[in-house]
This record gives C-alpha cells, sequence and structure tokens, in this order.
C-alpha cells in the first residue's frame, strides 16, 4: 500500500491532468461563443 504522501501525490498529478483537460475545453468553448461578438465589431 503507498503511505498517504504518495497517495497526496497521486492525486495532485491526477488533478492536474484532468484541470488542464478542462482548462482546454473552456478555452475553446469561450472562444466559440466569442466569435460572433467579434464579428459584429
Amino acid at each position: 500500500m503507498p503511505d498517504n504522501k504518495e497517495l497526496v501525490n497521486m492525486l495532485r498529478a491526477v488533478m492536474q491532468e484532468e484541470m488542464q483537460s478542462v482548462r482546454q475545453e473552456v478555452r475553446t468553448i469561450v472562444q466559440e461563443e466569442l466569435k460572433p461578438i467579434r464579428r459584429s465589431q
């Protein structure tokens, strides 16, 4: 069994990976939403 420190580190790594993909998705969505606004200016 990994000890608590190892578990925390593993969790952190997983969370960071997840956050990266979430950020990527949010960025894509925001860019899609902003497209019509940019066109009308």
